[in-house]
């Protein structure tokens, strides 16, 4: 649609982060500016490969890539500015990621701060979190919007009680959301936000 996009996230290669990019990537690539990845390398990725962690999405992003010049790595602790934004780096790929579940737990996790609000992306960060928080304390995680981890399940409730979150953003369907299968999984945030009156919002009306 004549778009650009001057800065692009990638937080980690599953299907559902990556492959949008690897989609246009090929025939837009002059009209995408600087790309931020999470520094996770095939050789550290293909031993803890897990059945549904489609792998030919994170193959294909690094050889559509291999020849790009405008590829960030950021790293745990970075912080940088774009414009009147400043973003503090809290989780990327690094020895500091040891659980199992490294293909999400790898996540590019940080804040974008703007004079008047705050926003803290989660990305697929999950079993980790509880990690992060300790490591850098709930102040600095507390944000005025939360993208909730892993599409609202397996980041530990502490960890959200700790930080505060002034209004959540939860990437999943309501239908899976509600769904009887899942609702002790997806549903649970959905409940917490309710309960403690938080602002929540969901992919409502995405079909499932």
């Amino acid at each position: 649609n004549g778009g650009k996009v001057d800065y692009w996230f990638m937080t980690h290669y599953h299907a559902d982060h990556c492959g949008a990019f690897n989609a246009v990537y090929p025939e837009y690539k002059d009209k995408i500016g600087t790309i931020y990845i999470t520094p996770l390398t095939w050789g550290e990725y293909e031993p803890n490969i897990n059945p549904w962690d489609a792998p030919e999405t994170f193959q294909l992003f690094f050889e559509q890539t291999k020849d790009a010049e405008n590829i960030i790595p950021l790293h745990r602790g970075d912080e940088f500015d774009i414009g009147d934004l400043h973003f503090t780096v809290f989780n990327a790929w690094d020895d500091e990621v040891t659980c199992s579940e490294i293909a999400n737990n790898c996540s590019l996790m940080f804040k974008v701060q703007s004079a008047n609000s705050s926003f803290l992306f989660f990305g697929d960060v999950s079993f980790l979190s509880s990690y992060i928080l300790e490591k850098y304390g709930a102040e600095a995680l507390h944000a005025d919007y939360v993208q909730a981890g892993h599409h609202g399940w397996q980041v530990p409730m502490e960890v959200y009680e700790a930080i505060e979150p002034g209004e959540m953003f939860i990437d999943a369907m309501d239908e899976l959301i509600n769904s009887p299968e899942y609702v002790d999984r997806h549903g649970v945030l959905v409940r917490w936000c309710q309960e403690h009156e938080i602002p929540y919002h969901t992919l409502n009306g995405t079909p499932y």
